[in-house]
């Protein structure tokens, strides 16, 4: 099922973990643009890294141990 919402949404993404009984993640949701990533630092290390920490919380929380992660977004355009 398709559950919209934010990766940094620490309660909502536990939530469909534990609603779902997810046992792994597919992580494809960050910012990729290159030259919007250097006009904009800030934007990207907060989407990127704190929602990515707050997504790895989640996880830690209810026992979800598999991880895909993709970073290489900008090199398919």
């Amino acid at each position: 099922p398709f559950v919209h919402g934010d990766y940094g949404d620490l309660a909502n993404v536990s939530k469909a973990i534990r609603q779902h009984k997810i046992d792994a993640v597919m992580h494809f949701g960050a910012y990729a643009s290159v030259g919007d990533s250097v006009a904009d630092p800030a934007r990207y290390y907060e989407g990127n890294i704190g929602h990515g920490l707050q997504l790895l919380r989640a996880m830690l929380d209810n026992g979800v141990k598999h991880l895909i992660f993709s970073s290489s977004a900008a090199t398919y355009g």
